[in-house]
């Protein structure tokens, strides 16, 4: 499911308790569930999509909201990285406001849901993330910012990341939600040293997290629930 464009903007799509995806472990290579991106003119501008509201669905697979490219070290950011004006016009080249409420997300595989560079204004709320990956739980990368992560429940187990990582993202909130068994880490604020030869310009500041619960069983010695200069 495929969200592209400004032409997709003000869209709403309430499952009312639906199923999006299939159920296993995708094929290598496979798109997410359903992607948000903008999409580049044969002008050489961008088109970007905003106010898009996705709730009450049952979700096989991942979620991927994008911008400039797919993460990174996509050549579209790693150029736009060298300009000193890089934050402000990334930042407008991606989606915004975006909302994804009472989902349940359960994967195998793949980051379930990222951010990628500069996505901004994105409401996670009242959702269950269930699922075994390879990644973070949930990923917020470089230059994203002004998120909203608010009453969720994390059952996430992954490898050997931490559950939500904040990689240069800023003047997010995460309030209210709760991880289960976060042996690897929960909460990680840190910045990339710029893989790719992209040149990160924000760092993980004036960031809001306030009364999360995290709870473990059988682990004697997690990693930190909430790490504010980690090292990746």
């Amino acid at each position: 499911l495929a969200f592209l464009g400004e032409e997709s903007s003000g869209a709403s799509l309430d499952c009312h308790g639906g199923i999006i995806g299939i159920s296993g472990r995708p094929p290598k290579g496979a798109p997410p569930t359903i992607q948000i991106s903008s999409v580049r003119g044969e002008d050489g501008k961008w088109s970007v999509p905003h106010d898009i509201t996705i709730r009450n669905c049952k979700i096989y697979g991942s979620i991927r909201i994008m911008g400039l490219g797919p993460n990174g070290e996509a050549e579209n950011v790693r150029q736009s990285s060298l300009n000193r004006n890089h934050t402000e016009f990334a930042q407008a080249s991606a989606p915004s406001g975006i909302v994804l409420d009472n989902l349940t997300d359960v994967a195998d595989g793949p980051a379930p849901i990222y951010l990628a560079p500069w996505v901004t204004k994105v409401t996670l709320s009242h959702s269950v993330i269930n699922v075994n990956t390879r990644g973070s739980g949930l990923y917020l990368d470089a230059e994203t910012g002004y998120n909203i992560i608010s009453g969720n429940r994390f059952d996430v187990q992954t490898r050997n990341r931490e559950v939500l990582a904040v990689d240069g993202s800023a003047h997010n909130v995460i309030e209210n939600n709760i991880f289960t068994n976060a042996e690897n880490g929960g909460i990680y604020l840190y910045r990339n040293c710029g893989e790719g030869g992209t040149i990160r310009h924000q760092t993980p500041q004036h960031n809001r997290i306030a009364d999360n619960k995290f709870t473990y069983q059988d682990f004697g010695h997690p990693k930190p629930a909430i790490w504010t200069n980690a090292s990746q």
